[in-house]
């Protein structure tokens, strides 16, 4: 009811009742009789099974039906039954959704898409089926314009006999002001859902109105229009009705049946002599394309494929991309059942792709594109069912030739070489059982790099092996060269055949900067006295990882002192290392462990008697301390000689693409190009 056409008192009996205002407009007076406070006598009565939701920004059916507390079970039988219509594909913003919930069933849905406009939803039973289904239809109204203040009898508000209305059809000759249902809460309204053995009777019973009401509509409907087909004689399973009841009158009954025609009763304004029957059956949807079967958009293979692609965020499952899409959820349940064998959905990562091929409004096809290398494809081949095919593409592979020059340090010269930050990483392993990048490398040495990058369709896809690489430091030149033994086994050799792995790395944490070289006579920064330093400390970030040096086996893995948590590792009978000041050890590992060389042991920390977080590395022989930066380390092995003759051909080609020409690159990249066939030698040089 609005407060400033009506105003509210409460009588004897306990009930709120309408009367007519008074002079002063826009007053509210309650007047208490017999009574200091007020209640409500029966609050059942404000309930109601409607629930109302507008439509939020980002909000689509399952987002509100989750509000709702409905299953996504409703969602889907909802979406089926709306999916030629796509009613629900695009939800905007400040439209209403109201659903009529029973016990947990959902029963009805009214979705006002305008003011003028309301999409219907009602459940029915479909014996073809022998399930639920909801029906569809639509509700247009005409906006008016109030020419005068409505008012409402007084016999609505006292206890006198209420005069018997007659019942009328409106026509263009007689126009009736109504009574506007906008005026009065939604708690003033009832809605019922026609179910076994239902009657108007009954309802009207369940509803609290007299039977006087229910002979009012009898009498009325047999003197109106609809006489030969009065729309309540017989109520059918599933008809819905809405009945707007103020103090025990029935101002409005809105009757909708299984195929949407809608019957409206609404009360006259002026006077309770006269009720208003409008009757308004479901348009067609002119504008709509004639319906094409599954089948028919199956065969039509001689239509160009117009895919539209999705890209995965971080929030989205392969629900949330379909109903983008505008698909249904038979069609995620379908397509995931497809999928389950090779679990082809269960982690999709951001970044990644979704491409549907949609005909006639039918799923026909959908690729997913993990990698530009591999993507999933899924071709619909019934109703129910896809055939499910992995396509990998082969990368075009192109040979790099990089050269570069040091003037500030091994990253910065090697981006304006044009290496990418792996690339760069890659190279330094290459050579990190001789060069210490962190503390070796002087302004002036000289890199070249040949490697090959993976593209498809011209575009780089990621970078691939190096073939070979070439480090000019302190007047000698380093060469690795990459062989690949008749085993599958792989690994960088010197010209000659002797492996680059050493035995040992010359630095255990990758370039970190020396803190504290080894010195027998430093001052210890904390205990301030010569205090011997048999190791080298190498700064880093609390968390940067720590690799064994070499092959050994753990001896001793805990706190120990000044040293804080340390990991010392034996390697053959004569040669232990010692790592210090740990922030936390690889979880895998304990005492009498195995590790390999470069294997992650521990995190760089700052335990123990320290000023700041490093790595104190220590190298032993015999027992006797060695400083980890000159030791001569044990010799690398020689490649079996059965492998020579074959390592030669590789080595010699190698060599050849080494001793190339290029302007040493100091402020941007030059990089030469050799695209080839894999199988081949490269023959063309690109510039």
């Amino acid at each position: 009811m609005l407060l400033n056409r009506f105003f509210l008192k409460y009588s004897s009996r306990s009930a709120f009742s309408l009367i007519k205002p008074n002079t002063l407009i826009g007053a509210f007076i309650l007047s208490i009789a017999s009574f200091s406070a007020f209640s409500i006598a029966d609050s059942t009565a404000l309930q109601t099974p409607w629930q109302q939701y507008k439509v939020k920004s980002g909000d689509n059916l399952s987002t509100i039906f989750n509000r709702a507390g409905l299953s996504p079970q409703d969602v889907l039988r909802v979406s089926n039954s709306t999916k030629s219509a796509k009613t629900f594909v695009r939800m905007i913003p400040g439209e209403t959704l109201a659903l009529l919930i029973k016990e947990g069933d959902l029963q009805k849905i009214r979705y006002a898409i305008s003011p003028t406009t309301t999409i219907v939803l009602t459940k029915v039973f479909d014996a073809e089926t022998d399930a639920s289904i909801y029906q569809l239809a639509t509700e247009t109204k005409q906006l008016t314009i109030a020419t005068a203040a409505p008012t409402i009898d007084s016999t609505l508000t006292n206890s006198k006999p209420e005069p018997e209305p007659m019942l009328a059809v409106a026509t263009q000759h007689d126009p009736v002001l109504l009574i506007n249902p906008a005026n009065y809460n939604a708690i003033e309204r009832q809605n019922f859902t026609v179910s076994s053995g239902d009657s108007l009777s009954t309802i009207f019973d369940h509803a609290g109105l007299a039977a006087k009401h229910l002979s009012y509509l009898d009498d009325g409907v047999k003197n109106s229009s609809f006489a030969l087909e009065n729309p309540f004689s017989a109520l059918s399973i599933g008809d819905s009705l809405s009945l707007l009841i103020v103090d025990d009158s029935l101002l409005e009954l809105i009757h909708t049946n299984q195929t949407g025609i809608t019957t409206k009763v609404t009360r006259s304004l002026d006077s309770q002599q006269l009720y208003v029957i409008t009757k308004m059956e479901p348009q067609p949807d002119i504008s709509a394309p004639l319906k094409i079967s599954l089948a028919s958009a199956l065969a039509d293979t001689d239509r160009a494929d117009h895919w539209i692609y999705y890209t995965v965020q971080p929030t989205d499952n392969l629900s949330t991309i379909f109903m983008r899409a505008g698909l249904s959820h038979t069609d995620v349940y379908y397509v995931n059942n497809a999928a389950q064998k090779e679990r082809i959905f269960q982690r999709m990562m951001p970044n990644e792709k979704v491409g549907f091929l949609i005909r006639d409004g039918h799923l026909i096809k959908i690729k997913y594109i993990l990698s530009p290398l591999k993507s999933v494809l899924f071709k619909r081949t019934d109703k129910d069912s896809y055939a499910v095919k992995i396509l990998e593409r082969t990368p075009t592979t192109v040979v790099k030739q990089v050269a570069g020059q040091i003037n500030s340090s091994l990253f910065v010269d090697a981006l304006n070489a044009g290496l990418s930050n792996s690339m760069t990483m890659n190279f330094a392993k290459v050579f990190a059982w001789d060069v210490d990048f962190s503390q070796d490398i002087q302004v002036g040495d000289k890199f070249k790099l040949i490697y090959e990058e993976l593209t498809i369709d011209g575009k780089k896809i990621k970078d691939g092996n190096i073939i070979a690489a070439q480090f000019d430091t302190g007047g000698q030149s380093l060469i690795g060269i990459f062989y690949r033994d008749s085993e599958g086994g792989v690994g960088f050799y010197t010209p000659e055949g002797r492996s680059m792995r050493k035995a040992f790395l010359r630095m255990p944490v990758e370039f970190a900067r020396i803190s504290s070289k080894f010195n027998l006579r430093r001052k210890h920064p904390i205990y301030n006295k010569i205090r011997a330093h048999r190791g080298v400390d190498y700064a880093a970030k609390r968390g940067t990882p720590i690799m064994a040096s070499g092959n050994g086996k753990i001896s001793y893995l805990g706190r120990r002192g000044a040293y804080g948590k340390t990991i010392i590792i034996q390697h053959g009978t004569s040669i232990n290392t010692l790592y210090a000041h740990m922030s936390g050890y690889n979880k895998e590992l304990k005492v009498g462990s195995r590790v390999k060389q470069g294997q992650i042991i521990g995190y760089v920390g700052a335990t123990g008697a320290v000023t700041g977080a490093h790595l104190h590395y220590e190298f032993r022989v015999d027992g006797i301390h060695k400083n980890p930066l000159t030791v001569k380390l044990p010799k690398a092995t020689n490649m079996p000689a059965s492998e020579l003759e074959s390592f030669k051909l590789v080595a010699d080609s190698a060599l050849k693409q080494l001793n190339f020409t290029t302007k040493i690159a100091t402020s941007g990249p030059k990089i030469a190009s050799i695209r080839r066939d894999t199988t081949a030698p490269a023959t063309t040089i690109t510039e």
